[in-house]
């Protein structure tokens, strides 16, 4: 098409929508004196920047419609799944786009690029209103105004958010692990252990001795309570005295 226009020289306006174009070179040469070009209800899945050539006066902008000075993008109703700010930047006197309806894949660098879009904050003013931009997919926004949608920090770093949840969860367990070692959790949760085991011992001794309907002997138990840092003694002197046959 740009071919076929290129001579005509006293072309300013150029209506090209509702075609099944469904691609766009890279590079492409227009009339000095278009001012007014417009693809929408095209299907075009892609955009492109299809730069202005040397021969192409400095007022047009790229490939896109625009008049005089202010550069225009009409690009409603085609097959476009997603477009960013990296896609805008290589027409430099854009300042009004019109993409609503397309089929949009609702991606969190999407959602946040075009909801900065739509408050105003971006370059780029939205002129074909919120309403015209919808989601395709995910499957579960499908139909969602993309102007609603706030998608999470799981959905939108997943990888970021298990690596930090982990990391939190290792240094909460090593702390909880250094607190109860401070505090000798861990040796007094072993004596507990040790209490439990003796006392289930001596009881099943005594049941065993009232089924075999001997007399039961005298038997002494001992429970010392003891501090950690008279293991030592307790475990090499006093246990072995209080077990010496007498």
């Amino acid at each position: 098409m740009s071919r076929l226009v290129t001579k005509l020289t006293r072309l300013t306006h150029l209506d090209v929508s509702r075609t099944s174009y469904s691609s766009m070179p890279h590079s492409c040469t227009w009339p000095s004196t278009l001012r007014y070009l417009n693809i929408s209800r095209a299907k075009l899945a892609t955009i492109t920047p299809c730069n202005k050539q040397s021969n192409v006066s400095r007022s047009v902008c790229s490939v896109f419609p625009m008049l005089f000075y202010s550069c225009f993008v009409l690009l409603q109703s085609n097959t476009l799944n997603v477009f960013g700010l990296s896609d805008l930047q290589s027409y430099k006197r854009l300042e009004n786009l019109e993409a609503g309806h397309n089929k949009f894949v609702c991606s969190c660098e999407f959602v946040t690029f075009l909801h900065s879009q739509l408050v105003g904050s971006g370059d780029v003013k939205i002129t074909d209103g919120k309403q015209s931009y919808v989601c395709d997919s995910p499957l579960h926004l499908q139909g969602e105004a993309v102007s609603r949608v706030n998608l999470s920090i799981i959905q939108c770093w997943p990888v970021l958010f298990v690596s930090v949840s982990c990391g939190v969860a290792l240094f909460f367990g090593m702390l909880v692990s250094v607190l109860l070692w401070r505090c000798h959790t861990f040796w007094y949760l072993k004596m507990t252990w040790a209490w439990l085991k003796a006392k289930r011992g001596s009881q099943r001794r005594w049941q065993q001795r009232n089924m075999d309907g001997s007399e039961p002997l005298l038997s002494f138990d001992a429970f010392v309570s003891y501090s950690e840092k008279d293991a030592s003694w307790v475990e090499d002197f006093l246990v072995p005295a209080l077990e010496e046959p007498r």
